[in-house]
């Protein structure tokens, strides 16, 4: 119910701004880009359950996209047919509301600050927004600063030179992406026989890490391997490209210094 009441809320708040904009070539771009916007946040809804976050950026790029064209052909379209129908809610509401008593500054202020301070309360759509703008529009800081920015006292934080870590059992791990945990389950272990059966042998986890800069696959990895959010400037894999060491102690770095040999597998990179 708070999502739904924060989409209408959302709706009004650019309803009425633009109808404030008298120029009509003004007034048409901003409804394009208010039914844009809003079309990817009823996307975004839908997708993750959240508004548009860094999870959201993240995998909005072209290469998902493309990738996804074919199989998501329908909802494609479908979200497609939306923005057609926000631009022309958008545009004739819009004037609507021009002709009526909220044009009137002593009415259009109180109504905008009102709506702007109901976006703005924790997951609101304006509070998501300027959350990502923080994350994108991060400046570099050392590495100190940035352990106290996420809670950890840098007294307290082993470096990875101060490790002290002993040899124990062999150790396997498998990370299994786009697998519904449901088919792990009694009703389906005829379709994964041995995964079932390793569930029941060995350590299972049903699901990653899922707190913030770490519900999506990759974020999860990289915070259950070093125990801090995957939060990043670019999109994708894009920070990791040129990046040559790493300060945060790590899985490997415990490992290595317990004298494991350690040896990564993956079937598609």
């Amino acid at each position: 119910m708070f999502y739904i009441i924060q989409v209408l809320v959302w709706l009004l708040f650019l309803l009425v701004i633009s109808s404030k904009i008298r120029q009509k070539s003004i007034r048409i771009m901003f409804v394009i880009i208010a039914s844009l916007l809003s079309t990817l946040e009823i996307t975004s809804l839908y997708m993750t359950e959240c508004f548009i976050d860094y999870r959201f950026y993240n995998h909005m790029n072209r290469n998902a996209i493309e990738g996804q064209a074919f199989q998501f052909g329908m909802q494609i379209f479908v979200i497609v047919i939306l923005f057609i129908l926000l631009m022309g809610l958008f545009y004739f509401f819009s004037k609507k509301i021009n002709n009526s008593i909220i044009k009137q500054n002593k009415i259009f202020i109180p109504t905008i600050l009102i709506l702007f301070l109901f976006l703005s309360i924790p997951h609101g759509i304006l509070n998501e927004i300027y959350q990502l703008y923080k994350i994108l529009n991060a400046k570099q800081k050392s590495f100190n600063q940035a352990l106290n920015d996420v809670g950890i006292s840098p007294k307290q934080y082993t470096m990875p030179e101060n490790l002290i870590a002993e040899r124990g059992k062999n150790i396997i791990v498998i990370s299994v992406e786009s697998l519904e945990q449901g088919f792990l389950g009694a009703n389906f272990d005829h379709l994964t026989p041995n995964l079932t059966k390793l569930t029941k042998e060995w350590t299972y986890f049903d699901n990653m890490p899922v707190g913030p800069g770490s519900g999506w696959t990759s974020g999860s990895l990289y915070t259950y391997q070093v125990g801090v959010p995957a939060f990043f400037k670019g999109q994708g894999n894009d920070f990791f490209q040129d990046s040559k060491k790493v300060k945060l102690t790590g899985l490997g770095h415990i490992l290595n210094k317990a004298g494991y040999n350690i040896r990564y597998l993956v079937g598609h990179a």
